[in-house]
């Protein structure tokens, strides 16, 4: 009699990317972004958006971490093209503004 034994899977850490509140980006791009990248539906995104207006911070949505990564990518990459500011954060170790570089958030 042969026994096989499955291999355990690990789940995947989970990521939760935040959007930093700045003085220059109106909260309709914020909307926009929340609804072209997170797949957001209009109302959703609003009530998203407004925490990062009225306290600094808001959750764009919970990841694993190659689609947070890829998802902080494809913002920080549209943004530029918009003459808007977005920032995006992985609320842990800093924000991911290209795959693999990390930066610091620094406390204002």
């Amino acid at each position: 009699m042969t026994t096989q034994t499955r291999p355990q899977t690990k789940r995947p850490s989970l990521y939760r990317l935040l959007s930093l509140n700045d003085d220059y980006t109106p909260m309709e791009f914020v909307v926009h972004v929340l609804e072209r990248f997170f797949n957001k539906d209009h109302g959703t995104a609003h009530r998203n958006m407004m925490p990062v207006h009225q306290h600094g911070i808001g959750e764009c949505g919970i990841y694993t971490y190659e689609v947070a990564e890829t998802k902080v990518t494809q913002v920080m990459d549209f943004v530029p093209k918009c003459q808007a500011s977005f920032v995006v954060s992985d609320g842990k170790r800093g924000f991911l503004d290209k795959v693999g570089h990390r930066h610091q958030i620094n406390s204002r």
